[in-house]
């Protein structure tokens, strides 16, 4: 079997004579003669401090310490195996490296040096300590609940501020499903989320009781072998901007009601009266159905008013609108044009019946003057009919109602007049 010689051996062998100890020269050539093997740096240098040899990694290393007197000075005096880390400036950069100074010659003289650039990994794990301290005094001073569960979905970690009026103690080790508001036993909770959710809502139980509203961004966390072993993620409390949200939707419908509604009877007014007419006209129409408009004006209101004020006419009104709304159906939609006026709409009624509903308004305002009015008969209702006919618009069937009302008037107190067909 034949056996190699190391060619470092070689040299080193070639250098030294018979039976005696290579010498500095000689082992300057050993360590030339490893340049080729060794990964990293690999610099001889001199007893002045001269490089002698080197490797193509050593050339970096040679050129910074050539920009730092007090770096080569520190090298130049290692007389014995030594380790030293150095922080060298080399053009833009700062590097540092991790140095092996071995001495080639007893005394002093020339010395080997190994050397690593280790600048990479220093910054990457300066960066590491910097973001988990970044991470820690986020989470530290976030009004937002950080937090990670176990595999038993259980809390393993909890921001330490805590969440929800607990401490943080008093959360870890919890079930994180015991603090959603609702029995979501057969909804996946995002505290044992097994995939990503970004701005989900929940709704989480405070220590008091009270129910608050979350929004949740998780991850699911894996273990090496890609099997679930848990969630983390961050709650961030939206209560109040809910209840916001909720005060200004009250708002606007309270606006929206008062726009479409008549202050004193809470009828619809006449815009938004017009509005539903005309929808329930377009259905009626596509259906080949009909229904009847009845336009109302109460006779002698004024004198009411006049004669025992405003707040008992207010009473007659309200009491007539009760009387449109009394026994309504579905369909069936009143409104209070202004004053003393008003209209009902009846939806898929012929003339008949829209007459005899005419009629029962009638004797319902003659019961109104014996409780709010004079007594006498003085109060009274005229009543104007216009049963829809096919495409016919709103406002048309608007316009031959009015106009059978003021005939009904004329004819005297309490008439209920029919509009003819395309009158």
């Amino acid at each position: 079997m034949v056996t190699r010689s190391h060619p470092a051996a070689t040299a080193l062998k070639r250098a030294a004579a018979p039976g005696e100890e290579p010498d500095g020269d000689e082992r300057i050539a050993f360590a030339t003669a490893m340049l080729a093997q060794y990964p990293g740096a690999v610099v001889t240098v001199d007893a002045a401090g001269h490089a002698a040899a080197l490797n193509e990694t050593g050339r970096g290393l040679v050129a910074a310490l050539q920009q730092d007197e007090s770096a080569l000075l520190t090298v130049k005096a290692q007389h014995r195996a030594n380790h030293l880390k150095l922080q060298l400036q080399q053009a833009d950069r700062r590097q540092t490296w991790e140095l092996t100074a071995l001495p080639l010659a007893d005394g002093g003289g020339p010395l080997l040096l190994l050397g690593r650039d280790v600048t990479a990994e220093r910054n990457l794990t300066q960066a590491l300590v910097e973001s988990r301290q970044l991470f820690k005094d986020l989470v530290t001073c976030s009004s937002d609940f950080a937090w990670q569960t176990k595999a038993d979905g259980s809390f393993g970690f909890v921001s330490p501020r805590g969440a929800l009026g607990f401490a943080a103690r008093e959360l870890e080790g919890r079930p994180a499903r015991s603090l959603l508001a609702l029995d979501l036993q057969e909804v996946p909770s995002p505290f044992e989320a097994e995939e990503a959710l970004d701005g989900s809502e929940v709704r989480l139980r405070r220590k008091d009781g009270s129910i608050g509203f979350f929004e949740v961004s998780c991850l699911p966390v894996m273990t090496a072998a890609g099997e679930h072993c848990g969630a983390r993620g961050v709650c961030r409390d939206v209560t109040a901007a809910r209840e916001r949200e909720a005060e200004l939707t009250r708002a606007h419908a309270t606006l929206e009601r008062l726009s479409r509604t008549d202050e004193l009877t809470g009828l619809l007014n006449r815009r938004a009266f017009v509005d539903e007419l005309s929808r329930r006209l377009a259905h009626l129409q596509r259906h080949g159905r009909s229904g009847a408009l009845l336009y109302l004006d109460l006779d002698n209101f004024k004198l009411i008013n006049d004669r025992f004020g405003h707040q008992r006419g207010d009473m007659v009104l309200c009491g007539l609108a009760a009387l449109l709304t009394g026994g309504s159906r579905i369909g069936d939609t009143a409104a209070r044009l202004g004053g003393d006026e008003f209209v009902l709409w009846l939806e898929e009624v012929d003339a008949a019946r829209a007459e005899s509903k005419a009629a029962a308004l009638v004797a319902g305002v003659n019961e109104l003057d014996a409780r709010h009015g004079a007594g006498d008969g003085t109060l009274g209702l005229s009543v104007g009919i216009a049963v829809s006919l096919g495409a016919e618009a709103a406002t048309a069937l608007f316009a031959r109602a009015d106009a059978a009302m003021y005939e009904a008037k004329r004819l005297g107190k309490g008439t209920v007049r029919l509009a003819p067909a395309g009158a």
